[in-house]
Order: structure tokens, then C-alpha cells, then sequence
């Protein structure tokens, strides 16, 4: 299978260990996972490429260097706007209930719990 057939996801996701567990996980025949650890390196991606089959979002990143806290509803928002104009999937991906309700209020068209990553993606993307 070539790179032509693999659907493409950005991972908006700070936590290194979930990153990693997705990266060992995920059928790499069917799926090409680009990370984002921070709204930042999302928006540079974004601006680079929007054609990603889906966006995965987690709700809270935390800059591991200065400590920072950024919530990333503002993110989907921008998304879901002229700026970036993201009309594919996006999944609110969140150890919290809360934040999972608040992405979907603002853009996200799907939630799950992190350890639920795998099914929602092969849900949403049919695979």
C-alpha cells in the first residue's frame, strides 16, 4: 500500500507516553499519525497542510518547559474558521468528560477518553 492510500491524522497531544503508545499501536499500513505537541506547532502544520483525513484534539497541553497551561478550544475554533477552513473530522480526545463536552461545543465532531484513541479513529474513518 502507498503512502497515497494512507489516511492522514493530526494529533494535537502533549503527553509523550500516549504519543508514543500511539505511534507503536497504530497499523502504520493505514495510518500516518503527525504529532503536535503544542497549539503552536498545530497552527504551523495547519498552515503548511490542511488535507488530514482527521484531527485528533486533546484539550489541555501543558509546555513541558515553562509549565504553561493552553486550553485548545481557541484551536478548534480557528480550525472550524476562515483561517484554516477544516471541514474533515475532528475528535475531541480527553482524560476529562468536561473538556471532551466543551471541544464538542465548539467544533469537534467527535469524543472519546484517551485509552479509547484506536476505536474512535477506526470509527471515524472507517477502517
Amino acid at each position: 500500500m502507498t503512502d497515497l492510500y494512507k489516511n492522514k491524522v493530526l494529533v494535537v497531544e502533549d503527553d509523550k507516553d500516549w504519543i508514543e503508545n500511539w505511534r507503536n499501536g497504530i497499523n502504520k499500513e493505514k495510518i500516518s499519525l503527525t504529532f503536535a505537541p503544542t497549539v503552536q506547532e498545530a497552527e504551523k502544520i495547519l498552515l503548511n497542510d490542511v488535507s488530514f483525513d482527521a484531527i485528533v484534539m486533546d484539550a489541555l497541553l501543558i509546555d513541558k518547559e515553562t509549565k504553561k497551561e493552553t486550553m485548545t478550544f481557541s484551536l478548534v475554533e480557528k480550525i472550524r474558521s476562515s483561517i484554516f477552513n477544516y471541514k474533515g473530522p475532528i475528535i475531541a480526545l480527553s482524560s476529562s468528560d468536561t473538556y471532551r463536552k466543551e471541544l464538542v461545543k465548539v467544533g469537534c465532531n467527535y469524543q472519546a477518553p484517551k485509552v479509547d484513541f484506536f476505536q474512535k479513529l477506526s470509527e471515524v474513518l472507517g477502517f
